[in-house]
């Protein structure tokens, strides 16, 4: 099976190993939400094990692999923490960076600040525009929640349908779109939404269960 034929479908696997076989200069835009190396690790937390990585060696090979596939003049947008954010600015040398703000919050223990944002690092290669318009960097949509019906959270890291909707509507002639860590697949939800086509992986055997089902319901409305 060609990387053509994991078009548009859940397609369970390393995400370098999707795009060995990938052209260079092949993807309108990138998308994603890769693991951080910030959640609890333990046994009662074995659900955690894909972030129990080694940051930043793990980091730089699939963001310089993805930067390659990227057509030239084109947008990466990368989720990040701010526990790494020094991290993340020495790696991904950002253009920009806008932050998602939340209601639903994460409190600061013992005087500390709440975690009430996240912030969103914006790579550029060559010189790719926004559509027209001014476009603030503080964007704010709720998170998804498990007694939500639509936007129902599957996911620990889980990113709302409606802010992934705005990040590809915010490019324009995006006509392949590749998420490297799909997880619930919203990314790919939000591409079926708005008519784009998708590529991308997910390690997890249960998320691409999860995704398989989250694109049937689209399907079906």
């Amino acid at each position: 099976m060609s990387w053509i034929d994991k078009i548009n479908q859940v397609w369970q696997g390393d995400c370098l190993e999707l795009m060995k076989e990938m052209p260079d200069k092949s993807i309108d835009l990138i998308i994603t939400d890769p693991p951080y190396g910030i959640l609890p690790k333990g046994k009662i937390n074995d659900h955690f094990v894909w972030d129990n990585i080694d940051l930043i060696p793990f980091t730089q090979k699939w963001f310089n692999e993805s930067f390659k596939k990227l057509k030239q003049d084109s947008f990466m947008f990368i989720f990040w923490s701010q526990k790494n954010l020094k991290q993340g600015f020495e790696i991904f040398n950002p253009h920009r960076l806008f932050f998602w703000g939340y209601d639903n919050l994460i409190f600061g223990g013992n005087g500390d600040f709440a975690y009430d944002y996240e912030p969103v690092f914006v790579v550029k290669k060559g010189n790719p525009k926004l559509v027209k318009g001014k476009h603030s960097c503080k964007l704010h949509f709720t998170k998804p929640q498990s007694n939500f019906k639509l936007d129902r959270l599957q996911h620990p890291t889980q990113k709302p349908l409606e802010l992934i909707k705005h990040l590809i509507k915010l490019v324009d002639n995006t006509n392949l779109i590749m998420d490297l860590f799909m997880g619930s697949w919203t990314t790919a939800r939000a591409c079926m939404d708005l008519e784009r086509n998708f590529i991308g992986a997910e390690l997890s055997e249960k998320y691409c269960e999860i995704g398989r089902n989250r694109l049937k319901q689209q399907v079906l409305l």
